[in-house]
């Protein structure tokens, strides 16, 4: 009988960790941004706002979180593009902001991506094609924003997703201004100065921080070919979307920027 409590102990060390899990499983992938496979599962909302589906000029299913101005009449709106391996529920820190600006919100996880992640599609193995096919993904962000709400349209994005932004503006009148967040001269084969001169005289303004060096180069390459964008370099603060927990100061240089564009 005294062998009860040892075979007891034993079943419990034994079946615990497969019950805890890591923080990396189920719905948990839509906000530490491993793709995974959770595209088999219904959709949920990350930033408290109302969950979408859309379906891309090329066929791609890919999720969107829409949130809306409550109590006064919008002025628009922004789609937010996250970086490489993230998604939407990055731009958490920004979303009140913009909000709080008259401007509603469409964040998107990008194909192969957070809650976009199906069909076979994961960001770790596309090539360069795969991920210029990403700006569909903002086109059919866009069209959804379109579809609720009227006034001037902006895009934002961090990394790769700012590469594609511009990219996406570049091919669309409805947009603006686009913000930046360390954008590179060619991440993934996806070089967004190639769209430069289509992206005419609209505004831009492009941040980075100095000790993500390669962003940094790649802000001052830009800033010569674009029209007249505004720049801000600082210091330190690292890359794209981090530069909310670093420089908090972020969210007001990007919400002073978005106003200035409605007194213009």
């Amino acid at each position: 009988m005294k062998r009860m409590p040892i075979l007891l102990l034993l079943f419990v060390l034994v079946a615990f960790p497969a019950c805890s899990g890591d923080g990396e499983s189920g719905g948990s992938n839509a906000t530490t941004g491993d793709a995974g496979t959770e595209g088999a599962a219904a959709p949920t909302a990350v930033l408290g706002g109302l969950v979408v589906q859309k379906v891309t000029s090329d066929g791609v299913t890919v999720t969107l979180e829409y949130l809306n101005v409550e109590g006064a009449a919008p002025r628009g709106g922004v789609v937010l593009v996250h970086m490489l391996g993230r998604t939407r529920a990055d731009w958490e820190p920004l979303t009140e902001t913009l909000i709080s600006k008259g401007l509603e919100v469409v964040a998107l996880d990008m194909r192969g991506h957070g809650q976009s992640a199906r069909d076979g599609l994961d960001y770790r193995s596309f090539d360069t094609e795969q991920w210029l096919g990403c700006a569909k993904d903002i086109r059919a962000a866009l069209d959804y924003l379109a579809e609720q709400v009227s006034g001037k349209y902006f895009l934002i994005g961090g990394s790769i997703g700012a590469n594609l932004v511009l990219i996406e503006a570049a091919d669309d009148p409805r947009v603006a201004g686009v913000v930046l967040l360390s954008p590179g001269l060619d991440y993934h084969g996806v070089r967004p100065g190639e769209y430069a001169t289509d992206y005419g005289e609209r505004p831009a303004l492009l941040v980075a921080a100095l000790d993500d060096d390669y962003s940094a180069k790649s802000v001052g390459t830009l800033a010569e070919l674009l029209y007249a964008p505004e720049t801000k370099i600082y210091p330190s603060g690292g890359h794209g979307t981090r530069l909310f927990g670093t420089r908090p100061e972020v969210r007001k240089l990007i919400a002073d920027w978005l106003e200035k564009q409605f007194s213009e």
